[in-house]
């Protein structure tokens, strides 16, 4: 292509862009969701790792926007090129799967400095090409629309629309029925595509005339330094935002992959409709003065939204029917549930209806209308930023690497500091405090005739109102977990989320994210614990990964025989939270047992002892992350830290896949209502070690912990339970992507 203008393009040509900037937005989430899911693989689910993984995501993103904002201002042939790089994209697509496990072979259950090094290497070099994007298509799509606020504001919508759809067809369609695997076919697939569309662009594209000259817009009377402030804040706010979102939406809602999707969703599509809207705003408003005033505003409105919402629901939750409603939906554990309302009764369908929608009305209410603000922030900052109309591309790139830079250092400094250190009330009043700063120039812009100490003095009384009325700390997150009058409550806020726990005496209920994770006394825990000592030829070393509220390590303990308990545990917070209660502090005391705070994967790669068993009650298989302890590899991996006739316990909420997948490992199986469990040799029973045990128990007791004995069968009986049925893979998550199970089950018979 040569040197010549080219002039405005059909309206065709208008739609195979459009096609490009939605199926761009679409991929790029598709890639986020599963490249994310592959690392915790080799390098942990624990706060840290994951931090790592979308820190180093993200500034890939922020880079690639500098350079693809330069590139585009220099290239005449940008089409050729942004082709090319989608092109690149898909085709380190199709071969992530190699290149990662390549690389985990070698660095799997690595120290965090090399894990981050690890995470570098594999994402910068396609998040670089992913950030390149944006501001290649703005400079593409200048041509179509003069005005710089028009182009910035359509592209950021189609663009957004599309990464919301990405997210709920990765999450429900193609990891569900497909896999990760699949998804990343389809995803590298639809990158090749748009490198085809954006050619056939390319080469309708007649080049006699010159293009539409840019439409220059009134400049911003603020110096650049403060503009980029403006965009590093927003950024940072942003990002702070979604993580308090997502961590008050997981405790109500619980944490499957599909609330986690959704919640995305809402998110994303608030932003695109928030670009939409202000793509009309910035064409009836050029003037600077105008446009600043709408930032200014928009940055008011958003922490007012905050305040009242937060204030509203804490507020609400003691009252009929709101409470019954936020009640219904933290009482179940699978959003959405597994099945389509079935008809029993009109109070039941009606129940089952709500929770089906429910995982899409929270979200709704808390995040909707605020993002739509902030979509429409990116558009308006980047049309103040502007000083050249002819280098559109440069100013969107660098306004989407403040952006960036913003929400690297906010999921930081929120999810690591503010967080656990004040908690999401407090941390929720420092946003809101700060969005409320915003009125200062808001109020300069007006030229509002009050005198300035007057308007000072009444924004600090109304924040004073407004701050007295907002919950106190921990007080939001006992509003939504049940009022039981049970002893103390217990409430932990860290890193890894919220614990809480009830206590009276020797009875302890604990939630762990909104999720019932452990409870004492628990008869089905004592009865597992009791089950593998007598199964365990010689019970001297053994793992136990989860450590819950302890039962199983006092059980464990109570045998004679155990030299060394290995207790791996993933939740600082809950750890913390525990030891504030005199009965778990006993409990840990002992001698014998060594506490390990590590992710139960990473901990077996990482290291290559062995033992006589491997007790495993973790997390509910429809949690996020779960398949990672449920799959085929790991089950694997299990068997190679086992001694030759050791034996793997595996407790399990899902009754057919898991004990299938199982079978598919271990030779030799023993199946119970609620766990299984599975040896390379043979399993003989220990009846004397049976009756040393049970002494230890009252008569009430043992008689409770036999009733729990609920046994199934052999190896066999698993088999044939479960055939048809697929098997967890660590590509094919079936039980942590649950919801295509209903449907998939006659094909399984």
């Amino acid at each position: 292509m040569d040197n010549a203008p080219l002039q405005r393009p059909p309206i065709s040509v208008s739609r195979l862009l459009t096609s490009v900037f939605f199926l761009s937005g679409f991929t790029a989430l598709i890639y986020q969701v599963v490249w994310q899911r592959l690392l915790t693989l080799y390098y942990g689910v624990g706060s840290v790792s994951i931090t790592l993984i979308i820190s180093v995501f993200m500034g890939g993103l922020g880079l690639g926007a500098l350079i693809g904002g330069r590139l585009a201002e220099k290239k005449r042939d940008r089409m050729f090129l942004y082709a090319g790089i989608e092109l690149l994209i898909g085709v380190f697509g199709l071969a992530s799967f190699q290149i990662l496990d390549a690389l985990g072979r070698v660095s799997a259950g690595c120290s965090l400095p090399v894990t981050f090094l690890c995470v570098s290497l594999f994402l910068l070099i396609p998040t670089t090409l992913m950030g390149m994007t944006l501001p290649m298509l703005t400079k593409i799509y200048g041509s179509l629309l003069p005005d710089f606020g028009q182009t910035i504001s359509h592209l950021y919508f189609i663009n957004t629309i599309g990464a919301a759809i990405g997210s709920l067809t990765a999450a429900y369609g193609l990891i569900t029925f497909g896999g990760l695997d699949t998804a990343l076919t389809v995803a590298a697939a639809v990158n090749g595509v748009m490198a085809i569309l954006i050619l056939v662009c390319r080469w309708r594209w007649s080049r006699t005339d010159r293009p539409p000259q840019p439409v220059a817009a009134e400049s911003s009377s603020f110096p650049m330094r403060w503009v980029r402030l403006w965009v590093f804040f927003t950024g940072f706010a942003a990002i702070g935002y979604e993580i308090i979102w997502y961590r008050v939406l997981g405790v109500i809602v619980k944490e499957s992959p599909y609330a986690f999707a959704t919640v995305l969703a809402v998110y994303l599509v608030g932003l695109a409709v928030g670009s939409f809207w202000m793509s009309g705003m910035l064409a009836r408003h050029p003037q600077a003065a105008q446009r600043e005033r709408f930032f200014f505003g928009i940055q008011l409105a958003i922490a007012c939204y905050m305040l009242v919402s937060f204030a509203g629901f804490f507020h609400l939750s003691g009252i009929r029917p709101f409470k019954w409603l936020h009640a219904i939906s933290f009482g179940y554990m699978m959003h959405p549930p597994a099945h389509w309302p079935h008809f029993v009764s009109w109070m039941q369908y009606a129940r089952d209806l709500y929770l089906t929608v429910d995982i899409v009305t929270w979200p709704f209410l808390f995040i909707f209308l605020p993002t739509v603000l902030m979509g429409a922030s990116f558009p308006l900052v980047s049309a103040l930023s502007l000083r050249d109309p002819n280098r559109e591309a440069s100013t969107v790139g660098g306004v989407y690497a403040w952006t960036i830079l913003g929400n690297v250092l906010g999921g930081l400094v929120t999810g690591f500091y503010f967080l656990p250190r004040w908690g999401t009330e407090n941390t929720l009043l420092l946003f809101i405090a700060g969005g409320l700063v915003f009125i200062f120039p808001f109020y300069r812009r007006f030229q509002i005739a009050l005198p300035y100490g007057k308007a000072v003095l009444t924004v600090v009384m109304v924040g004073l109102v407004a701050a007295g009325l907002f919950p106190r700390r921990q007080a939001l997150y006992g509003a939504i977990h049940p009022n039981f009058d049970y002893g103390t409550c217990f409430i932990e806020e860290g890193r890894e989320g919220v614990v809480v726990t009830y206590s009276k005496g020797e009875r302890l209920i604990n939630y762990i994210n909104g999720l019932v994770h452990g409870g004492r006394p628990n008869y089905d825990f004592m009865q597992e614990a009791v089950e593998t000592l007598l199964y365990t030829p010689n019970p001297r070393k053994i793992l136990l990964i989860g450590y819950g509220t302890g039962e199983l390590c006092d059980i464990i303990l109570r045998s004679r025989e155990i030299e060394e308990l290995v207790v791996v545990e993933l939740n600082h917070t809950l750890m913390t939270n525990l030891r504030k209660i005199p009965l778990i502090q006993s409990s840990l005391a002992d001698h014998r047992l060594r506490l390990v705070m590590d992710d139960g994967r990473r901990f077996l790669i990482r290291q290559t002892e062995k033992y006589d068993a491997i007790q495993m009650d973790p997390i509910y298989h429809s949690t996020v992350y779960s398949n990672n302890l449920y799959s085929r590899q790991f089950f694997e991996l299990a068997s190679r830290r086992l001694t030759p006739q050791g034996v793997l316990m595996v407790w399990s909420s899902e009754h057919r896949v898991i004990p299938y997948t199982l079978a598919s490992v271990f030779p030799y199986m023993r199946a119970y209502s609620h766990f299984c469990l599975a040896s390379l040799q043979p399993m003989v029973k220990n009846e004397a070690r049976e009756k040393a045990i049970l002494s230890s128990f009252s008569r009430e007791d043992q008689k409770r912990i036999l009733a729990a004995r609920e046994y199934i069968g052999d190896r066999a009986v698993v088999r044939s339970m479960g055939a048809g049925a697929p098997v967890n893979e660590d590509w094919k998550p079936r039980c942590e992507y649950y919801f295509g199970q209903s449907a998939l089950r006659s094909e399984w018979r």
